[in-house]
């Protein structure tokens, strides 16, 4: 799948002596095609996960467009977009993002029993399992995510964004804070989905990530630049 930008941007207000509004991102474009792993990289504040959340579907830009493929995604209603979103997209947010209530198995089940056919639990069941061993994790899913380390609350957010088998792949500082060992254990999941024929986007400060990427890019105040 192809991730299309054109001329996208957000402003937020916020008064100044100048103007009226800042921009986190300035008006960009850009293209991220399957089987490629790209990277945007820059420090922290610089616009890198809003424009993450933009592509991703999750945050209205001021101005511009996101296709996939050709579906100009911000003109869906939103509960069209809400469906696309959880086709088409894994997201592994920065932090964790989890539901405390249901064990690591039961969180990595839950993208694909939002819009669940009858008879596909045992299927998603299955997958997941698969995932959590994929990711030297499968002992703990019936543990719950206040149990687990930070390296193991972000493999489960992987295996979560894989499980829907999607065309996109958004990672927003997925290794942040993480020992080595977790890092390249996510690096290579990422690299691996980009193999796969998945359309790859990581947003990272970590230089040493770069060795991973196909493409990479810097942000910097709201500015994508190619290196």
């Amino acid at each position: 799948m192809i991730l299309k930008a054109e001329g996208i941007s957000k402003r937020f207000l916020r008064n100044t002596s100048t103007s009226n509004f800042s921009y986190a991102v300035n008006k960009t474009d850009i293209i991220l095609s399957a089987g490629k792993l790209t990277a945007v990289i820059g420090k922290s504040g610089s616009g890198k996960s809003t424009f993450l959340s933009m592509l991703a579907g999750l945050l209205v830009p001021t101005e511009g467009k996101v296709f996939y493929d050709d579906k100009d995604i911000y003109a869906l209603k939103d509960k069209d977009l809400s469906k696309l979103r959880n086709k088409e997209v894994g997201i592994i947010p920065q932090g964790q993002a989890y539901l405390p209530s249901l064990t690591v198995l039961e969180n990595v089940m839950l993208p694909c029993r939002m819009y669940a056919s009858k008879g596909e639990e045992e299927k998603t069941r299955q997958k997941a399992l698969e995932l959590l061993e994929s990711l030297d994790i499968a002992t703990l899913a019936n543990v719950y995510p206040s149990e687990l380390s930070g390296g193991e609350c972000r493999r489960l957010s992987i295996a979560r964004a894989f499980i829907r088998e999607t065309g996109i792949i958004l990672a927003d500082e997925p290794t942040a804070d993480l020992d080595e060992e977790n890092t390249e254990i996510v690096l290579k999941a990422l690299r691996s989905a980009a193999d796969k024929n998945k359309t790859v986007l990581l947003v990272t400060h970590e230089k040493d990530a770069l060795t991973y990427a196909d493409d990479i890019y810097n942000m910097k105040s709201g500015t994508l630049s190619k290196q």
